[in-house]
């Protein structure tokens, strides 16, 4: 799952990708699939990692967190210095064009990237695969409702632990099974 490595200043990228696996499965007769990227577990207002957060301890975000509606409340167990928190993690701005049908950019152009939903890869592709002969694997909604971090180590919120691989694992098998039954009836 390539999407997670996609910074939001590469979103044009992603986008890009997205539009380019959509041509290749519309060439083939291979069926092609898309893993939802899970979210970041980081304890910040949306899950993303910050400066700020080099000593935090992943947590399981709430769904406020994950549309990037909360800040963290408690800067002592979250060892976040709020004044941080709120620095800009990338090298530049996400662009407008590629997020003003996705989301009220006016809105939100004010607080990116602390308020960018953590879900803003699969906001960004899944409508660009509706339709389309590549398939999607649903993770995101899996791994966030088991209500727990899912993460490897206690500070790197990204990369998922056993438990995290195993659901994700078991998804993909569940959803490549379904596409072999389709294609055998």
């Amino acid at each position: 799952n390539g999407g997670h490595h996609f910074g939001l200043f590469e979103a044009h990228l992603l986008k890009f990708k997205a539009e380019k696996l959509v041509s290749y499965a519309d060439n083939t007769t291979a069926t092609m699939l898309f893993l939802e990227t899970p979210h970041e577990q980081y304890p910040t207002s949306n899950g993303r990692h910050t400066p700020a957060c080099s000593n935090c301890t992943c947590v399981a975000l709430s769904d406020a967190q994950l549309a990037g509606n909360e800040t963290p409340f408690d800067p002592v167990r979250f060892q976040i210095n709020i004044s941080e928190h709120w620095m800009w993690t990338e090298p530049r701005a996400p662009s407008r064009g590629v997020f003003e049908k996705e989301y009220e950019w006016n809105n939100m152009s004010r607080c990116v990237p602390s308020c960018f939903p953590a879900n803003w890869r699969n906001d960004l592709v899944l409508p660009i695969l509706r339709g389309t002969k590549v398939g999607v694997i649903p993770v995101t909604w899996q791994l966030h409702g088991s209500g727990k971090p899912l993460t490897s180590t206690y500070s790197d919120c990204t990369h998922r632990n056993l438990e995290g691989l195993w659901t994700m694992q078991e998804q993909v098998l569940r959803t490549v099974h379904e596409v072999a039954r389709r294609r055998k009836d």
